[in-house]
Formats: C-alpha cells, sequence, structure tokens
C-alpha cells in the first residue's frame, strides 16, 4: 500500500495537468460526450467506459494507499483528513504546520509523512 509520500511522488511524475487535458480537450469535437475508461480488473481486462458527469476539485489529502486498486491509490471525499500541530496546538488541514514548519500528527496522535503541500487533484465522475 502506498504511503502519502509515494501518492504523492505518483502525482507529481505521472499524469497529466488540468492545463493538459484543457489543450487536449480544445483539438476535440465540443458535442463528443466525455468518457472515462479504466480496466474494470477482471480476468479478460475488460476496458469499461464510464460517461463523466461532473468535475470536482479536492487536494491529495483526499489519496490515501490502497491495496484493491492498480494504481495503489484510493479517493475519498467523505472524510477530510484531519492533523494536529504539537507546536502550535492547533488543528491544520496539511501535514505540516503552516504556521511554525513543525510536522503534524493525525487524529490517534500518530506522525504523518511530511508533505510540504497538497497537490490540488482534479476528480472526474
Amino acid at each position: 500500500m502506498k504511503t502519502k509520500t509515494e501518492i504523492q511522488s505518483t502525482l507529481e511524475n505521472n499524469g497529466m495537468t488540468a492545463a493538459d487535458l484543457i489543450e487536449r480537450l480544445q483539438e476535440c469535437d465540443p458535442d463528443a460526450v466525455v468518457l472515462f475508461v479504466c480496466n474494470y480488473g477482471d480476468y479478460g481486462r475488460t476496458q469499461q467506459a464510464l460517461p463523466i458527469d461532473q468535475v470536482d476539485e479536492f487536494d491529495s489529502a483526499a489519496l490515501s494507499g490502497s491495496a484493491y486498486s492498480h494504481s495503489g491509490i484510493a479517493f475519498d471525499d467523505e472524510e477530510e483528513s484531519v492533523y494536529f500541530c504539537l507546536k502550535c496546538d492547533e488543528e491544520r488541514a496539511t501535514t505540516k504546520c503552516s504556521k511554525c514548519g513543525s510536522a503534524c500528527v493525525n487524529e490517534q496522535g500518530e506522525p504523518v509523512d511530511e508533505i510540504d503541500e497538497a497537490t490540488p487533484v482534479v476528480i472526474l465522475r
């Protein structure tokens, strides 16, 4: 299962940015239906085509490691990660305190991987 640091590395080194996607979409027929294609995960490696009817923007904090995903990354928009800075004793949305620069801990008091800033991600559904 991927750690937050490994997820961050995957985001930085793979895929395309929103600007790349917009540039490619400008070359397409504006009346074309947009589909997302992914491997269904069955024995025949069926490529399922899913219509996109929603576009949302989140940050990489909504991503977590998953042993059930081919990418090793899962998306969970139901639960926002909450971190606490032990030095400032304040709640933070990122794993590194923006006020003092200290590493934060999760709600259970466990240290978390240090990521300077959460990467913005666009989710197509």
